[in-house]
């Protein structure tokens, strides 16, 4: 049976391997085998006394030491994963949308007309998923606008700082699983 392979993440020096339940493991980048805790006394973290921190990983192939800067293992994890979070939301613009934050589209559309330029894209927000349209005309780089479609709570919403989607659409018509529909026309 073959073993599958693993991404592996380097942060502070160590690899961290994710497992199947959302944890991660922390390994040695020369041995890649994991790393042992150790609190500053070089005792095991099962043996020390719970009001004894943790400071530093080790690995059991050669003794090398990692620091974890003072702080419990499992807040050194919860460390490299919002460092990992951060490396991936580094440049994505986001705004509010009635307090939820969306991220604002990165991909542009691919041209199959040469007037209008449309594209629908499924986001993944707290609560649910959202479905934003973004429609641009392609010859004013101005007249763009988005429209947010609300699905859980059959709502639709469109950014005020864009045109109007009814200056690009001559009506949005939205029709969700209970039947409810919302109209958007001029």
């Amino acid at each position: 049976m073959e073993t599958p392979e693993v991404a592996l993440d380097k942060w502070k020096g160590i690899l961290w391997a994710p497992t199947t339940t959302d944890d991660v493991l922390a390994l040695c980048p020369e041995h890649k085998v994991r790393l042992e805790i150790q609190t500053q006394y070089g005792r095991s973290a099962q043996d020390a006394p719970s009001t004894v921190k943790h400071q530093y990983l080790v690995c059991p192939e050669d003794n090398v030491f990692f620091p974890m800067g003072g702080v419990q293992f499992w807040m050194f994890k919860r460390r490299y994963n919002s460092a990992k979070e951060a490396i991936s939301l580094k440049n994505v613009r986001i705004f509010d949308l009635d307090n939820v934050y969306t991220p604002v589209l990165k991909k542009e559309p691919k041209p199959k007309d040469k007037d209008l330029s449309l594209q629908v894209e499924i986001d993944k927000v707290p609560g649910g998923k959202k479905i934003v349209i973004y429609a641009a005309d392609r010859n004013e780089i101005d007249k763009k606008t988005q429209i947010f479609i609300d699905p859980q709570k059959e709502s639709a919403t469109f950014d005020g700082n864009d045109i109007h989607p009814n200056s690009i659409f001559a009506k949005v018509e939205i029709t969700y699983k209970s039947g409810k529909k919302t109209t958007l026309e001029g």
